[in-house]
């Protein structure tokens, strides 16, 4: 059984020129911070 889930994200000023969160592995499960 799949679920959608919503994930709202803020981006704070003090994170300026960050990138979001991104699957860099095919069938992660997780999201890497870079």
């Amino acid at each position: 059984m799949t679920t959608a889930l919503t994930v709202l994200i803020r981006r704070l000023s003090s994170a300026e020129g960050l990138g979001l969160p991104a699957y860099m592995t095919p069938g992660a499960v997780g999201m890497d911070l870079h």
